[in-house]
Protein backbone atom coordinates (compact mmCIF):
# COMPACT_ATOMS: atom_id res chain seq x y z
CA UNK A 1 0.00 0.00 0.00
CA UNK A 2 1.66 3.45 -1.01
CA UNK A 3 1.88 6.15 1.41
CA UNK A 4 -0.95 8.29 -0.03
CA UNK A 5 -3.78 5.34 0.38
CA UNK A 6 -2.28 4.65 4.20
CA UNK A 7 -3.13 7.85 5.00
CA UNK A 8 -7.06 7.75 3.24
CA UNK A 9 -7.44 4.61 4.88
CA UNK A 10 -6.26 6.27 8.45
CA UNK A 11 -8.52 9.18 8.15
CA UNK A 12 -11.20 7.01 7.12
CA UNK A 13 -10.42 4.73 10.42
CA UNK A 14 -10.47 7.99 12.41
CA UNK A 15 -13.82 9.01 10.89
CA UNK A 16 -16.18 5.72 11.29
CA UNK A 17 -14.45 5.36 15.03
CA UNK A 18 -16.88 8.58 15.35
CA UNK A 19 -16.58 11.02 18.50
CA UNK A 20 -14.48 10.11 21.44
CA UNK A 21 -17.66 10.09 23.88
CA UNK A 22 -19.85 8.40 22.30
CA UNK A 23 -17.12 5.53 22.08
CA UNK A 24 -16.50 5.36 25.76
CA UNK A 25 -20.49 5.42 26.83
CA UNK A 26 -22.21 4.32 23.70
CA UNK A 27 -21.18 0.57 23.85
CA UNK A 28 -23.80 -1.27 22.92
CA UNK A 29 -25.34 0.62 20.48
CA UNK A 30 -26.29 -0.20 17.05
CA UNK A 31 -23.96 1.35 14.13
CA UNK A 32 -25.04 5.16 13.30
CA UNK A 33 -28.14 5.14 10.53
CA UNK A 34 -30.53 6.81 8.99
CA UNK A 35 -34.40 5.96 9.88
CA UNK A 36 -35.76 7.38 7.11
CA UNK A 37 -34.97 9.01 3.19
CA UNK A 38 -36.70 11.90 2.16
CA UNK A 39 -37.69 12.10 -1.43
CA UNK A 40 -36.99 14.91 -3.82
CA UNK A 41 -39.63 15.50 -6.03
CA UNK A 42 -37.92 18.42 -7.92
CA UNK A 43 -36.55 17.26 -11.51
CA UNK A 44 -32.72 18.07 -11.68
CA UNK A 45 -31.29 19.21 -14.91
CA UNK A 46 -30.76 16.29 -16.67
CA UNK A 47 -27.67 17.74 -19.16
CA UNK A 48 -25.81 18.60 -15.96
CA UNK A 49 -25.98 15.27 -14.42
CA UNK A 50 -24.67 13.66 -17.62
CA UNK A 51 -21.91 15.59 -17.66
CA UNK A 52 -21.21 14.59 -14.11
CA UNK A 53 -21.27 11.09 -15.64
CA UNK A 54 -18.29 12.02 -18.11
CA UNK A 55 -16.81 13.45 -15.47
CA UNK A 56 -17.32 17.28 -15.46
CA UNK A 57 -19.05 19.70 -13.32
CA UNK A 58 -20.74 22.34 -15.32
CA UNK A 59 -22.21 25.35 -14.40
CA UNK A 60 -22.92 28.00 -16.84
CA UNK A 61 -19.44 29.03 -18.96
CA UNK A 62 -17.47 27.18 -15.89
CA UNK A 63 -16.72 23.44 -16.24
CA UNK A 64 -14.24 21.97 -13.45
CA UNK A 65 -13.07 18.22 -14.05
CA UNK A 66 -13.57 15.67 -11.78
CA UNK A 67 -10.76 12.83 -12.11
CA UNK A 68 -8.41 15.17 -10.12
CA UNK A 69 -10.74 17.09 -8.23
CA UNK A 70 -9.41 18.17 -4.81
CA UNK A 71 -12.20 19.39 -2.40
CA UNK A 72 -9.32 21.09 -0.51
CA UNK A 73 -7.43 23.62 -3.31
CA UNK A 74 -11.27 24.20 -4.79
CA UNK A 75 -12.35 26.31 -1.82
CA UNK A 76 -15.58 27.69 -1.47
CA UNK A 77 -15.14 30.69 -3.01
CA UNK A 78 -17.66 31.39 -6.17
CA UNK A 79 -20.94 29.48 -7.41
CA UNK A 80 -19.28 26.54 -9.10
CA UNK A 81 -17.33 25.79 -5.55
CA UNK A 82 -20.21 26.21 -3.06
CA UNK A 83 -22.40 24.25 -5.45
CA UNK A 84 -19.62 21.68 -5.38
CA UNK A 85 -19.08 21.47 -1.32
CA UNK A 86 -22.70 21.79 -0.80
CA UNK A 87 -23.34 18.39 -2.96
CA UNK A 88 -26.42 20.30 -4.34
CA UNK A 89 -25.66 18.63 -7.98
CA UNK A 90 -27.05 15.06 -6.47
CA UNK A 91 -29.94 16.21 -8.14
CA UNK A 92 -28.45 16.47 -11.35
CA UNK A 93 -27.27 13.16 -10.90
CA UNK A 94 -29.83 11.65 -9.87
CA UNK A 95 -31.90 13.28 -13.18
CA UNK A 96 -29.03 11.42 -15.63
CA UNK A 97 -28.11 7.78 -14.11
CA UNK A 98 -29.84 5.31 -11.77
CA UNK A 99 -28.68 4.19 -8.41
CA UNK A 100 -26.19 1.69 -9.38
CA UNK A 101 -24.96 3.94 -12.02
CA UNK A 102 -24.64 7.60 -10.08
CA UNK A 103 -23.60 6.06 -7.01
CA UNK A 104 -20.18 5.62 -8.10
CA UNK A 105 -19.63 8.70 -8.98
CA UNK A 106 -21.27 10.45 -5.15
CA UNK A 107 -19.53 7.92 -3.41
CA UNK A 108 -16.31 8.43 -4.91
CA UNK A 109 -16.92 12.59 -4.70
CA UNK A 110 -17.78 12.23 -1.40
CA UNK A 111 -15.24 10.33 -0.20
CA UNK A 112 -12.70 12.75 -1.60
CA UNK A 113 -14.72 15.47 0.46
CA UNK A 114 -14.08 13.27 3.64
CA UNK A 115 -10.44 13.36 3.01
CA UNK A 116 -10.59 17.52 2.37
CA UNK A 117 -12.72 18.28 5.05
CA UNK A 118 -14.06 15.87 7.15
CA UNK A 119 -11.45 15.58 9.93
CA UNK A 120 -10.81 19.96 10.75
CA UNK A 121 -13.35 22.18 10.58
CA UNK A 122 -12.51 25.09 7.74
CA UNK A 123 -14.07 26.89 5.66
CA UNK A 124 -16.43 24.05 3.98
CA UNK A 125 -18.06 23.92 7.40
CA UNK A 126 -19.76 26.71 7.35
CA UNK A 127 -23.19 27.15 8.14
CA UNK A 128 -25.33 27.17 5.33
CA UNK A 129 -23.05 25.08 3.39
CA UNK A 130 -23.76 22.26 6.19
CA UNK A 131 -27.27 22.87 6.20
CA UNK A 132 -27.46 22.53 2.14
CA UNK A 133 -24.79 19.84 2.64
CA UNK A 134 -27.22 17.71 5.32
CA UNK A 135 -30.55 18.65 3.25
CA UNK A 136 -29.20 16.86 -0.59
CA UNK A 137 -26.99 14.03 1.64
CA UNK A 138 -29.89 12.63 3.80
CA UNK A 139 -32.68 13.06 0.37
CA UNK A 140 -29.99 11.25 -2.02
CA UNK A 141 -28.64 8.66 0.73
CA UNK A 142 -29.21 6.15 -1.71
CA UNK A 143 -26.72 7.40 -4.30
CA UNK A 144 -23.76 7.91 -1.42
CA UNK A 145 -24.40 4.91 1.05
CA UNK A 146 -25.19 1.91 -1.44
CA UNK A 147 -20.72 0.91 -0.91
CA UNK A 148 -20.66 -2.06 1.04
CA UNK A 149 -17.43 -0.94 2.53
CA UNK A 150 -18.58 -0.46 6.03
CA UNK A 151 -15.99 2.15 7.11
CA UNK A 152 -16.97 4.29 4.39
CA UNK A 153 -20.75 4.48 5.73
CA UNK A 154 -20.04 5.00 8.88
CA UNK A 155 -17.22 7.87 8.06
CA UNK A 156 -20.05 9.87 6.11
CA UNK A 157 -22.62 9.49 8.79
CA UNK A 158 -20.38 10.18 11.59
CA UNK A 159 -19.48 13.52 9.50
CA UNK A 160 -23.08 13.97 9.17
CA UNK A 161 -23.68 14.51 12.99
CA UNK A 162 -20.99 16.11 13.82
CA UNK A 163 -22.19 18.68 11.27
CA UNK A 164 -25.04 18.96 12.74
CA UNK A 165 -23.83 19.14 15.91
CA UNK A 166 -21.58 22.45 14.87
CA UNK A 167 -24.36 23.69 13.18
CA UNK A 168 -26.53 23.23 16.82
CA UNK A 169 -23.71 26.46 18.12
CA UNK A 170 -22.69 27.84 14.74
CA UNK A 171 -26.78 28.29 12.90
CA UNK A 172 -27.17 31.25 14.29
CA UNK A 173 -23.61 33.23 13.53
CA UNK A 174 -24.65 32.53 9.61
CA UNK A 175 -25.53 35.68 8.10
CA UNK A 176 -29.37 36.48 8.78
CA UNK A 177 -31.81 35.71 5.91
CA UNK A 178 -31.77 32.47 3.30
CA UNK A 179 -27.90 31.58 4.78
CA UNK A 180 -29.60 30.93 8.45
CA UNK A 181 -32.79 29.38 7.46
CA UNK A 182 -30.54 26.87 5.61
CA UNK A 183 -28.72 26.07 8.37
CA UNK A 184 -31.21 25.67 10.47
CA UNK A 185 -33.07 23.49 8.11
CA UNK A 186 -29.97 21.15 8.23
CA UNK A 187 -30.61 20.85 12.23
CA UNK A 188 -33.99 20.26 11.84
CA UNK A 189 -33.48 17.36 8.95
CA UNK A 190 -30.74 15.83 10.80
CA UNK A 191 -32.93 15.35 14.16
CA UNK A 192 -35.46 14.37 11.88
CA UNK A 193 -33.71 11.47 9.84
CA UNK A 194 -30.95 10.48 11.45
CA UNK A 195 -31.09 7.56 14.42
CA UNK A 196 -31.07 9.50 17.78
CA UNK A 197 -31.63 12.60 16.89
CA UNK A 198 -34.84 13.63 18.38
CA UNK A 199 -33.84 15.56 21.26
CA UNK A 200 -32.31 18.56 18.24
CA UNK A 201 -35.58 18.45 16.42
CA UNK A 202 -36.95 20.89 18.92
CA UNK A 203 -33.99 23.02 19.58
CA UNK A 204 -33.43 23.29 15.42
CA UNK A 205 -37.46 24.12 15.19
CA UNK A 206 -36.90 26.94 17.66
CA UNK A 207 -33.95 28.35 15.72
CA UNK A 208 -35.97 27.64 11.76
CA UNK A 209 -38.58 29.49 13.43
CA UNK A 210 -36.54 32.71 14.86
CA UNK A 211 -34.86 32.70 11.30
CA UNK A 212 -37.77 32.72 9.37
CA UNK A 213 -39.34 35.35 11.17
CA UNK A 214 -36.14 37.71 11.28
CA UNK A 215 -35.89 37.19 7.12
CA UNK A 216 -39.14 36.81 5.79
CA UNK A 217 -42.23 39.60 5.26
CA UNK A 218 -45.18 38.77 6.47
CA UNK A 219 -46.61 38.78 2.85
CA UNK A 220 -43.72 35.95 2.55
CA UNK A 221 -41.18 37.85 0.54
CA UNK A 222 -37.35 37.80 1.86
CA UNK A 223 -35.63 40.54 3.55
CA UNK A 224 -33.60 40.52 0.25
CA UNK A 225 -35.96 41.44 -2.00
CA UNK A 226 -34.34 39.21 -4.56
CA UNK A 227 -35.99 36.95 -6.27
CA UNK A 228 -33.53 34.26 -6.62
CA UNK A 229 -32.61 34.15 -3.66
CA UNK A 230 -36.60 33.54 -2.83
CA UNK A 231 -36.47 30.67 -5.67
CA UNK A 232 -33.84 29.02 -2.87
CA UNK A 233 -36.00 29.76 -0.26
CA UNK A 234 -38.99 27.92 -1.72
CA UNK A 235 -36.28 24.93 -2.52
CA UNK A 236 -35.08 24.83 1.06
CA UNK A 237 -38.31 24.74 2.64
CA UNK A 238 -39.81 21.84 0.14
CA UNK A 239 -36.89 19.60 1.40
CA UNK A 240 -37.77 20.10 4.44
CA UNK A 241 -40.95 19.84 4.32
CA UNK A 242 -40.38 16.47 2.98
CA UNK A 243 -37.75 15.58 5.73
CA UNK A 244 -40.45 15.83 8.12
CA UNK A 245 -43.07 13.36 5.88
CA UNK A 246 -40.13 10.63 5.43
CA UNK A 247 -40.00 10.68 9.15
CA UNK A 248 -43.44 10.95 9.46
CA UNK A 249 -43.91 13.67 11.92
CA UNK A 250 -46.52 16.51 11.74
CA UNK A 251 -45.27 19.60 9.70
CA UNK A 252 -45.44 22.53 11.96
CA UNK A 253 -48.26 24.68 10.75
CA UNK A 254 -45.16 27.85 10.27
CA UNK A 255 -43.52 25.78 8.00
CA UNK A 256 -46.66 25.16 5.57
CA UNK A 257 -47.53 28.66 6.22
CA UNK A 258 -44.04 30.53 5.15
CA UNK A 259 -43.28 27.66 2.36
CA UNK A 260 -46.97 28.86 0.92
CA UNK A 261 -46.52 32.27 1.20
CA UNK A 262 -43.41 32.24 -0.23
CA UNK A 263 -43.91 29.99 -3.31
CA UNK A 264 -46.85 33.32 -4.22
CA UNK A 265 -44.60 35.53 -3.78
CA UNK A 266 -41.73 34.00 -6.37
CA UNK A 267 -44.69 33.80 -8.80
CA UNK A 268 -45.63 37.32 -7.96
CA UNK A 269 -42.07 37.93 -9.64
CA UNK A 270 -42.70 35.56 -12.53
CA UNK A 271 -42.88 36.73 -16.17
CA UNK A 272 -44.75 35.31 -19.25
CA UNK A 273 -41.67 33.04 -20.00
CA UNK A 274 -42.02 31.60 -17.02
CA UNK A 275 -38.51 33.11 -15.67
CA UNK A 276 -37.76 35.46 -12.93
CA UNK A 277 -38.42 39.38 -13.52
CA UNK A 278 -35.08 41.19 -12.86
CA UNK A 279 -34.26 42.71 -9.54
CA UNK A 280 -31.82 43.68 -6.70
CA UNK A 281 -28.73 41.93 -8.48
CA UNK A 282 -30.34 38.60 -10.43
CA UNK A 283 -31.78 37.93 -13.91
CA UNK A 284 -34.40 35.62 -15.50
CA UNK A 285 -32.52 32.67 -15.11
CA UNK A 286 -33.99 29.56 -17.01
CA UNK A 287 -38.10 29.00 -16.75
CA UNK A 288 -37.45 25.19 -16.99
CA UNK A 289 -35.82 24.87 -13.84
CA UNK A 290 -38.34 27.56 -12.09
CA UNK A 291 -41.04 25.33 -13.31
CA UNK A 292 -39.56 21.75 -11.96
CA UNK A 293 -39.31 23.57 -8.41
CA UNK A 294 -43.05 24.52 -8.61
CA UNK A 295 -43.87 21.50 -9.48
CA UNK A 296 -42.39 19.26 -7.33
CA UNK A 297 -41.83 21.56 -4.20
CA UNK A 298 -45.39 20.22 -3.02
CA UNK A 299 -47.53 23.26 -2.46
CA UNK A 300 -49.93 25.10 -5.00
CA UNK A 301 -50.26 29.43 -4.91
CA UNK A 302 -51.64 32.17 -6.73
CA UNK A 303 -49.19 34.78 -7.87
CA UNK A 304 -49.18 37.49 -4.53
CA UNK A 305 -50.65 40.47 -5.92
CA UNK A 306 -51.00 42.20 -2.74
CA UNK A 307 -47.32 42.68 -1.82
CA UNK A 308 -46.45 44.62 1.49
CA UNK A 309 -42.37 44.30 2.39
CA UNK A 310 -41.66 42.14 -0.71
CA UNK A 311 -43.58 45.52 -2.54
CA UNK A 312 -43.25 43.48 -5.98
CA UNK A 313 -46.46 44.46 -7.50
CA UNK A 314 -47.69 42.32 -10.06
CA UNK A 315 -50.79 42.82 -12.50
CA UNK A 316 -51.72 40.44 -15.49
CA UNK A 317 -54.51 40.77 -17.99
CA UNK A 318 -55.50 39.00 -21.13
CA UNK A 319 -51.33 37.36 -21.25
CA UNK A 320 -49.71 40.91 -20.57
CA UNK A 321 -47.71 40.34 -16.92
CA UNK A 322 -46.41 44.21 -15.52
CA UNK A 323 -44.21 43.81 -12.48
CA UNK A 324 -43.50 47.22 -10.45
CA UNK A 325 -41.06 47.74 -7.60
CA UNK A 326 -43.29 49.70 -5.14
CA UNK A 327 -40.53 49.54 -2.04
CA UNK A 328 -37.69 50.61 -0.71
CA UNK A 329 -33.83 49.48 -1.81
CA UNK A 330 -33.42 46.50 0.84
CA UNK A 331 -30.27 46.94 3.35
CA UNK A 332 -26.94 46.44 2.15
CA UNK A 333 -26.04 44.15 4.53
CA UNK A 334 -29.36 41.92 3.34
CA UNK A 335 -28.95 42.31 0.07
CA UNK A 336 -25.31 43.03 -1.14
CA UNK A 337 -25.79 43.36 -4.62
CA UNK A 338 -29.40 45.58 -4.42
CA UNK A 339 -30.18 48.33 -6.36
CA UNK A 340 -32.44 51.13 -5.79
CA UNK A 341 -35.41 50.40 -8.10
CA UNK A 342 -38.15 51.95 -6.79
CA UNK A 343 -41.12 52.58 -9.16
CA UNK A 344 -39.05 50.41 -12.01
CA UNK A 345 -41.46 47.84 -13.99
CA UNK A 346 -41.15 45.35 -16.13
CA UNK A 347 -43.63 44.29 -18.87
CA UNK A 348 -43.96 40.94 -20.63
CA UNK A 349 -46.52 40.04 -23.59
CA UNK A 350 -47.14 36.27 -23.94
CA UNK A 351 -43.28 34.87 -24.03
CA UNK A 352 -42.00 38.47 -25.05
CA UNK A 353 -40.19 40.79 -22.90
CA UNK A 354 -40.96 43.84 -23.63
CA UNK A 355 -39.57 46.43 -21.19
CA UNK A 356 -36.69 45.17 -19.14
CA UNK A 357 -33.94 45.95 -15.89
CA UNK A 358 -30.49 45.42 -16.22
CA UNK A 359 -30.61 43.49 -13.31
CA UNK A 360 -27.58 44.75 -11.72
CA UNK A 361 -23.95 44.35 -11.59
CA UNK A 362 -23.55 40.93 -10.30
CA UNK A 363 -25.32 38.62 -12.74
CA UNK A 364 -27.24 35.46 -11.79
CA UNK A 365 -27.89 32.54 -13.08
CA UNK A 366 -30.50 31.01 -10.64
CA UNK A 367 -29.81 27.30 -9.68
CA UNK A 368 -31.60 24.95 -7.38
CA UNK A 369 -28.70 24.35 -6.20
CA UNK A 370 -27.25 27.71 -4.40
CA UNK A 371 -25.50 30.59 -5.91
CA UNK A 372 -25.82 31.17 -9.47
CA UNK A 373 -23.84 32.02 -12.61
CA UNK A 374 -24.53 34.49 -15.30
CA UNK A 375 -22.46 33.13 -18.05
CA UNK A 376 -25.37 31.05 -19.64
CA UNK A 377 -27.82 34.25 -19.14
CA UNK A 378 -25.10 36.37 -20.90
CA UNK A 379 -25.46 34.43 -24.00
CA UNK A 380 -28.97 34.74 -24.07
CA UNK A 381 -28.88 38.27 -23.48
CA UNK A 382 -26.14 38.70 -25.95
CA UNK A 383 -28.29 37.34 -28.77
CA UNK A 384 -31.51 38.95 -27.95
CA UNK A 385 -30.09 42.37 -26.95
CA UNK A 386 -26.73 43.51 -27.84
CA UNK A 387 -26.77 46.86 -26.40
CA UNK A 388 -27.57 44.92 -22.92
CA UNK A 389 -24.82 42.87 -23.06
CA UNK A 390 -22.59 45.41 -23.51
CA UNK A 391 -23.87 47.72 -20.73
CA UNK A 392 -22.90 44.28 -18.34
CA UNK A 393 -19.83 45.40 -19.00
CA UNK A 394 -19.23 49.21 -19.82
CA UNK A 395 -20.96 51.32 -16.65
CA UNK A 396 -21.11 54.22 -19.44
CA UNK A 397 -23.08 52.49 -21.48
CA UNK A 398 -25.00 50.98 -18.88
CA UNK A 399 -26.38 54.23 -17.50
CA UNK A 400 -27.01 55.40 -20.87
CA UNK A 401 -29.02 52.15 -21.15
CA UNK A 402 -31.14 52.29 -17.80
CA UNK A 403 -31.76 55.96 -19.38
CA UNK A 404 -32.41 55.35 -22.98
CA UNK A 405 -34.86 57.74 -23.18
CA UNK A 406 -32.04 60.49 -23.45
CA UNK A 407 -30.33 61.89 -26.56
CA UNK A 408 -27.45 59.70 -25.68
CA UNK A 409 -28.95 56.42 -24.92
CA UNK A 410 -30.84 56.52 -28.31
CA UNK A 411 -27.57 57.57 -30.59
CA UNK A 412 -25.62 55.00 -29.52
CA UNK A 413 -28.34 52.61 -29.98
CA UNK A 414 -28.96 54.01 -33.36
CA UNK A 415 -32.09 55.24 -32.66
Amino acid sequence: MSADAAAQSAVVRKLAKGPLLSRLFGSGRQPLKLVAVPRDHVQGERRRGEALLAGRFTLGSESVPLADLDFAALGTAGAAAEQLQSFSWLRDLAAAASREKGARIAEGLAGRWLLAHGTRVDEAWRPDLWGTRILYWTAYAPYLLSSRDSGYRSALLNTLVRGARHLDSSADKAPAGLKRITAWAGVVAAGLLVQGGVPRVARGELGRTRALSNAQFEDGGLISRTPFEQMLLVDRLALLRNAYFAARQSLPDGIEAASAAALAALHGVTMGDGALSSWQGGNPGEAARIHALVEGCGLRARPLRNARGWGYHRMSALGTILVIDAAPPPAAKVAPSGCASTLAFELSDGAQRLVINCGGLCRFRPSLGGAGDGASHDRRAQHADPWRHQCDRDPARRLAWQGGRGREGRAQRGQ
